[in-house]
């Protein structure tokens, strides 16, 4: 949307749907949840100049609130998200042959410490629901933030050549702050591969991790949410950034100037 996509709507979606499967495929395929990032630094390298670098249904929306335009967005904003999702579930296939052998361990980067209702835990407690869900809220919203100011017209400003750097970094905290005990997934792409996966792979008995679709309605409400409020947040916080009246009188002059320069 904001990578002026519209012209070319099917590349759009077809890397999105491609970056997404290659970003979750890196993440499956370690239970390693600092390697996250870096999955994703791979995909925003490759082909954010030309989709914006979304991968992510949360920071599409994020990106949809931020930019306004909905009449015209709202189309594009949801093919985006579903070729996102349909990236997370080629992700499966890429990990199922890439790994062929019998799936043992638990997935660390989506498993909370307390595994409802697996673990012997009160199926009527929502206690770890709702700390999870607060947990996917805040950490997509401030990764989410992070990416709107490093996109916004006004907020980037000369940031641009370290804008996959911070988002990185960003993402990084967020993960290391939400592993150890409620899980760290903050994409719902992830939330629907993962969990699918998890099920799929029934060559282990008992399979260590299908207790994850307890918590997908988690993982998909909290980085929606997140995001929306990311999205929200930008709209306000971005205006503070608009450069004053004057400011945009001199730069009109100057690009007058210039375009003047330029012709002669």
């Amino acid at each position: 949307m904001e990578a002026k996509g519209h012209d070319r709507m099917p590349l759009v979606l077809f890397l999105e749907f491609f970056g997404t499967a290659l970003f979750i495929w890196g993440i499956i395929n370690t239970d390693t949840p600092t390697s996250i990032p870096f999955s994703l630094f791979a995909s925003v390298v490759i082909f954010g100049d030309i989709t914006g670098g979304h991968f992510n249904p949360a920071v599409t929306l994020g990106v949809f609130i931020s930019l306004g335009n909905y009449a015209q967005n709202i189309l594009f904003c949801c093919l985006i998200m579903l070729a996102q999702f349909a990236g997370g579930f080629a992700a499966i296939g890429l990990s199922w042959l890439g790994t062929l052998d019998i799936w043992t361990q638990e997935i660390k980067t989506l498993t909370p410490s307390h595994q409802i209702p697996y673990t012997g835990g009160d199926p009527t407690d929502w206690s770890m629901y709702v700390a999870v869900i607060v947990n996917e809220i805040i950490c997509t919203f401030l990764f989410v933030s992070v990416i709107l100011m490093v996109k916004g017209e006004h907020t980037a400003g000369d940031r641009k050549g370290i804008c996959a750097a911070l988002v990185v970094v960003s993402t990084l905290l967020c993960v290391i702050s939400g592993t150890n005990k409620l899980g760290a997934c903050f994409n719902p792409a992830v939330a629907t591969g993962f969990t699918t996966w998890s099920v799929l792979r029934i060559d282990t008995d008992p399979l260590p991790n299908n207790f994850l679709y307890d918590y997908l309605w988690c993982y998909m409400i909290g980085p929606f949410l997140g995001g929306l409020f990311a999205g929200l947040f930008h709209l306000i916080h971005a205006k503070f950034h608009a450069p004053e009246e004057e400011d945009k009188s001199q730069q009109a002059y100057d690009s007058e100037v210039t375009e003047s320069l330029n012709h002669e």
